[in-house]
């Protein structure tokens, strides 16, 4: 995209205001226009969300000074960046310390293991694992630049990778079941760089036309002929089987919250993962409400009652705005739906109210 090192430039003397001036103004005499134009355009190609884009524009910036023999993360690439971001509407900041520049992001989210700070009362994160510390901030704004980043992922780009299956066997209502599902390798790879976020982007996340289409074709004709109750108690049954229960310090080292697609990918999951790829299964096969629960140590789900599912009297029930809603637990193994676990019995949940579709 860019054929000259001129639209590169370096920083000029000790890290600080005077130097992150000077690069802007730099840049803002080159011929960027083009540039930008055609990142956007590719921007609208991909189907990128706002976090997709500052994905690519940090990795162009990245790739661009890597040929000039500079690391990836570089301060001059961490401008490039930010100078692009804010030409793109965005309010994003940089800030610094020592000798060291850093990316500050609007989020409209909560992210977490990042370092969040707070300026003119929006909430930044500082783009760099762990504890803060020290940092001053460059003032200076693009008066147009005022946008925050969403983090939804109702629907995922379009990034051109490879499809890989796996399968699922399960027993129920007295019969074996074995369900073949595929997951895109580039929308994976492109999820798993994603931030650790809270539970309500992933419980309305999508999946990519890969899996939705082999979970469609392998799924439906299961829970078409069902009762309500019954197609649901037969996803509950897929989800409770589709990996081996495992926590995830022991499965990643570290907390981490999974996509739907990222859930179809791993052999193993614990009851967060679960509950996002229940409701992930709900809203799009059975065009159903549903609402995530939330305990201090389990998260589950509850499955809107009506158009032909009625509450039992052994149901778990709650009501969310009005509305009665039937638990659904995918972790809570050979469970059916209304059922809890003997963890939780009794004790009110936190209610994560997400976008239906």
């Amino acid at each position: 995209l860019w054929r000259s090192s001129s639209v590169t430039p370096s920083v000029d003397g000790k890290v600080g205001k005077e130097s992150i001036r000077s690069y802007w103004r730099t840049m803002a005499k080159q011929e960027y226009k083009p540039t930008l134009e055609a990142v956007q355009a590719q921007r609208d190609e991909l189907g990128l969300s706002d976090w997709g884009y500052y994905v690519y524009l940090r990795d162009l910036g990245d790739q661009l000074y890597q040929k000039n023999g500079q690391p990836a993360g570089s301060n001059a690439a961490t401008l490039w960046t930010w100078f692009m971001m804010m030409k793109s509407g965005y309010a994003v900041r940089v800030g610094y310390r020592s000798d060291n520049i850093f990316l500050l992001l609007p989020v409209d989210s909560q992210i977490y293991n990042r370092p969040q700070m707070y300026l003119n009362d929006q909430r930044y994160y500082l783009m760099v694992e762990g504890g803060g510390g020290s940092l001053r901030t460059y003032e200076r704004q693009h008066e147009e630049a005022s946008q925050v980043l969403r983090l939804d992922q109702k629907i995922l780009p379009n990034l051109e990778g490879s499809t890989k299956q796996r399968s699922a066997s399960f027993s129920y209502d007295g019969e074996r079941y074995t369900v073949e599902f595929s997951y895109d390798t580039a929308v994976l790879a492109y999820l798993q760089a994603f931030p650790n976020v809270e539970l309500s982007v992933l419980f309305q996340a999508g999946a990519s036309p890969a899996a939705q289409s082999s979970l469609t074709e392998s799924l439906r004709p299961h829970i078409e002929d069902r009762s309500p109750r019954e197609a649901l108690t037969f996803l509950l049954r897929f989800v409770q089987f589709a990996t081996e229960y495992k926590r995830d310090r022991e499965n990643f080292g570290e907390e981490r919250f999974l996509f739907p697609e990222e859930s179809l990918a791993v052999s193993a999951s614990d009851c967060e993962d679960r509950a996002v790829l229940f409701a992930y299964l709900v809203r799009t096969l059975l065009d159903r409400a549903v609402v995530g629960l939330e305990w201090p140590s389990h998260i589950a789900t509850a499955v809107r009652a009506g158009e032909g599912l009625e509450a039992a009297s052994e149901d778990r029930t709650l009501t969310v705005d009005g509305d009665t809603y039937i638990m659904a637990d995918p972790t809570y193994i050979g469970s059916s739906l209304g059922m809890e676990m003997p963890l939780i019995e009794n004790k009110e949940p936190d209610i994560i109210q997400f976008a239906r579709n």
